[in-house]
């Protein structure tokens, strides 16, 4: 990614920023519009909620497995979407990848907050 110069002006460089970070697809640049930024955060919502249920926890772990959840969904749906693994699609959201994504981080999340670490010999 090339560097914005002082010389620049600010637009130029906003401009070059902001097209440097949307996912390049086969047919150009894939961007997330409000309303789908919206509802993909209420899907993933949705599968951390799921997930606290069937494991249940306290209230900071229902925060944890949204974090979890948020971080994976977007994960997900950024490299299905960069990879071209498009599957499941509603509207501009790679829903597949993105579920993929979010329950993959929320199991690993997990399980690496539940381990327990053995004692240090004194």
């Amino acid at each position: 990614m090339k560097l914005c110069s002082v010389e620049e002006s600010f637009t130029r460089c906003r401009s070059h920023l902001l097209h440097s970070f949307p996912a390049k697809t086969k047919i150009g640049y894939h961007h997330l519009t409000i309303p789908a930024l919206t509802l993909s955060i209420a899907f993933a919502s949705l599968y951390g909620a799921l997930y606290h249920l069937i494991r249940g926890g306290q209230g900071k772990r229902l925060l944890f497995y949204m974090l979890l959840s948020w971080l994976g969904f977007g994960l997900g749906h950024w490299i299905g979407v960069s990879r071209g693994w498009i599957f499941m699609e509603l509207g501009v959201i790679n829903l597949g990848a993105a579920t993929i994504g979010s329950y993959l981080v929320l199991a690993i999340g997990d399980w690496l907050s539940r381990r327990e670490v053995p004692p240090v010999p004194s």
